[in-house]
């Protein structure tokens, strides 16, 4: 009986999420991953030290394996990317979605909590000596596996961060001594707000500080890569109206989603109101909404099959003439912090990739934009 209820539950889902928007016969895989560029927790001396303070880091996944990466990690990564080739001998490709800043916590705490300041990408490569990183991610781009596109400048709301650290959240100052800001609410039931959240705002003063943010963001991202984003995933899917007029005012035309956004009102950003996307949807300005509609995150749960379970969601995707969108955060590939955690998913992904080619002899892979681009194409609208 369980295995019916699940198999119905997994048929749900899978029809949900593919039911409505653009199809297409071909096989694509798209896969899109977060959180490049972050820094999370600096190092294990450092994770051990929130444990000690009383932080539940254990409990979350993204504090215990998530930090910058590493050469080692990426060129372990691009290996098993490039060994599986598409129909069209194109490797597996990887559109990695990039913050390309981080607190500069000296300053803020110099300032008294009272103003935000960052350094970039390259900057906190220079912190943690990994001047190779930047070298090995541009023969990435050159030999197709890896595709960055942007994840907000930084993953964070610095006003929501710096006005909770004023008024006495414990929790948030015990991280920003130690330099972690990337706390979830599992870590600690101080955390009450999505201060992780970067186009959060809740008055035109804050609007305007996102709107800046943003512009910054995609400079540092068309200097460090030399191209320009054209597509955009919020952090923790949380964004509204008129963080999409940014977006479109900044040529992000191609919005990166999760099938549902927390949309939210600047009077009360306490609370979320889903708002369900579909891939091939467009808003008022012509932006095309792609939905990840499969998931593989096995640092997230160790003891599920994410093989099987990605296999199956693409299978839906597939049934459903839907692009299959995977969703795979970087934590998910990085060592730093425990090197079995990227050894063992590397496994997978490779078993995932080479599964995927053999169900589907026909399997193109694409990054989120070209598959935008293909999905403007045929629609017949050239805005991208």
């Amino acid at each position: 009986m369980k295995y019916f209820l699940k198999k119905g539950k997994t048929i749900s889902k899978g029809f949900l999420y593919n039911f409505k928007g653009w199809k297409t016969n071909r096989k694509i895989v798209v896969i899109e991953s977060d959180d490049w560029g972050g820094e999370r927790t600096p190092n294990k001396a450092i994770f051990a030290k929130l444990l000690n303070a009383g932080l539940r880091v254990d409990k979350c996944a993204f504090s215990k394996f998530d930090t910058i990466e590493s050469k080692t990690d990426l060129s372990s990564l691009f290996e098993v990317l490039s060994s599986v080739k598409d129909i069209k001998g194109k490797p597996a490709v990887m559109t990695a979605n990039f913050n390309l800043a981080n607190p500069d916590f000296q300053k803020i705490k110099e300032s008294d909590f009272s103003k935000y300041y960052y350094i970039d990408y390259i900057n906190t490569l220079d912190k943690y000596n990994r001047s190779q990183v930047l070298a090995t991610i541009y023969e990435g781009i050159s030999s197709g596996v890896f595709f960055p596109q942007s994840h907000s400048r930084e993953h964070i709301s610095p006003y929501l961060w710096l006005e909770e650290i004023r008024n006495g959240n414990e929790s948030l100052k015990k991280a920003f001594d130690l330099q972690v800001y990337g706390l979830s609410r599992i870590t600690s039931s101080e955390i009450v707000q999505f201060h992780l959240a970067s186009q959060l705002y809740r008055n035109e003063k804050e609007l305007d500080f996102v709107s800046k943010a943003m512009q910054d963001g995609l400079k540092l991202f068309e200097s460090l890569f030399g191209f320009r984003s054209l597509s955009f995933i919020a952090p923790v899917y949380t964004w509204n109206d008129k963080i999409e007029n940014l977006m479109n005012q900044n040529g992000l035309n191609i919005i990166q989603s999760s099938f549902y956004q927390n949309n939210f009102d600047p009077s009360n950003v306490k609370h979320f109101e889903r708002k369900f996307h579909y891939t091939g949807q467009h808003n008022d300005n012509n932006q095309l909404y792609t939905v990840r509609n499969c998931l593989f995150e096995p640092s997230l749960n160790s003891k599920k099959d994410w093989v099987a379970s990605c296999l199956e969601e693409i299978k839906y995707s597939f049934f459903m003439n839907k692009p299959a969108i995977i969703s795979s955060h970087r934590l998910n590939y990085i060592g730093g912090l425990n090197e079995k955690n990227r050894e063992d998913n590397l496994k997978h992904l490779k078993m995932l990739l080479i599964e995927i080619k053999d169900r589907w002899p026909l399997v193109e892979f694409m990054t989120s934009v070209e598959l935008g681009k293909l999905i403007e194409k045929e629609i017949g609208i050239k805005n991208i």
